[in-house]
């Protein structure tokens, strides 16, 4: 991939990392993180005798992924003493070497962590299986087709376990979320495939186009288009499937998984809260009396309420964006979320400057 200028990368060499993680858990630390521990104990609903079972399988799988993984480093490092030329073919074809041993080793942990289960649980081991390997790629675009910054968002696994989902949830709330969070697995799993099998189409192609990667851009126009678009219907697919799953909620639930999967979707016109920052100025202020202290309040829930409108705006900008983009390597290069809500950052900052001008 040496031959890659960065304009063609930003498609080329995010494709074949992209196919990887997608392929099956594949996790850079051999070890479950939090997360992933948190979405087999919560899909496969295990007890605590069997979340033991899974922690002993699980230190065990982990020293023999890690051996796995020393290998291809050294690999690597033999690539580079040799000299030999490392092509996309070539590398798709090491890695479903390395795949196929990664695979068969999983499929032997869930197979032990099976004969712990009782029958329904081992029912859902697969539906457990697509949701590890879903949480690795919608955290964030995983075909980089879009320009950059544009991210997926949080999996909806993740926000469950931080919102300590489904605990807490009457029988009737319990069914109902259940239900909607396995229609988004159904729907996420058909839109991942789609955007892979037009990955692996374009990859496919490439090969050859390494001594001319500019060439590619013209040669391959048609093939990166339907990644592009691929990436936009799983990122919309994302967006829709994750409000339907708040609509299965009880309404003060629904509105704070709404709020955290939108800062999740739009995490740059998130990324500065106005009334945070006014709040911390005015905190920075001798002693407040509680009638100053009740001021300082109602004044940042005021600003927090008129920013939220901008913050909206800038979304509906960003949907708006991606509903119309097409690939090119200009917008790749300069157009993100950051450079399209300069606008709206302009308005936000006036206003928090305007209260700023009322702190005594």
């Amino acid at each position: 991939m040496r031959h890659l200028v960065p304009l063609l990368a930003v498609i080329i060499s995010l494709l074949v990392p992209a196919y990887t993680r997608a392929q099956e858990l594949i996790i850079s630390d051999p070890r479950f993180t939090d997360d992933q521990r948190d979405c087999i104990i919560m899909t496969l609903r295990l007890d605590e005798a069997q979340q033991d079972a899974f922690d002993d399988l699980a230190v065990v799988y982990a020293m023999e992924i890690q051996e796995i993984f020393t290998e291809v480093e050294q690999m690597g490092e033999r690539f580079e003493e040799e000299g030999e030329e490392f092509t996309v073919k070539r590398g798709i074809e090491l890695w479903e070497q390395i795949s196929k041993r990664i695979t068969d080793r999983q499929d032997r942990l869930f197979e032990d962590l099976a004969l712990f289960l009782n029958e329904s649980q081992a029912e859902r081991i697969n539906r457990c299986r697509d949701r590890l390997r879903r949480m690795g790629i919608t955290d964030g675009d995983i075909t980089g087709a879009l320009p950059g910054g544009f991210s997926m968002g949080m999996d909806p696994i993740t926000l469950a376990i931080e919102m300590g989902l489904p605990d807490g949830l009457d029988e009737q709330s319990r069914q109902d979320f259940e239900r909607a969070m396995e229609s988004y697995d159904r729907t996420m799993k058909r839109n991942i495939d789609d955007v892979l099998e037009d990955v692996l189409d374009l990859i496919s192609k490439y090969d050859g186009f390494e001594e001319n990667p500019m060439l590619a851009l013209t040669e391959l126009a048609d093939e990166i288009d339907k990644v592009v678009e691929s990436a936009k219907s799983m990122r919309e697919g994302h967006k829709s499937m994750g409000h339907a799953i708040a609509r299965s909620l009880p309404e003060n639930l629904a509105t704070r998984w709404n709020d955290q999967y939108k800062r999740a979707l739009f995490p740059v016109p998130y990324s500065r809260i106005d009334r945070e920052v006014l709040l911390a100025r005015l905190l920075e202020q001798p002693a407040l009396t509680a009638d100053e202290l009740d001021t300082v309040l109602e004044m940042t829930a005021e600003l927090e309420k008129r920013t939220a409108a901008i913050r909206d705006e800038w979304c509906r900008e960003i949907d708006d964006f991606l509903g119309d983009f097409k690939f090119n390597v200009l917008a790749m290069m300069t157009l993100t979320p950051d450079g399209i809500g300069t606008p709206f950052r302009e308005r936000m900052q006036e206003l928090t400057d305007q209260y700023l001008q009322r702190i005594p």
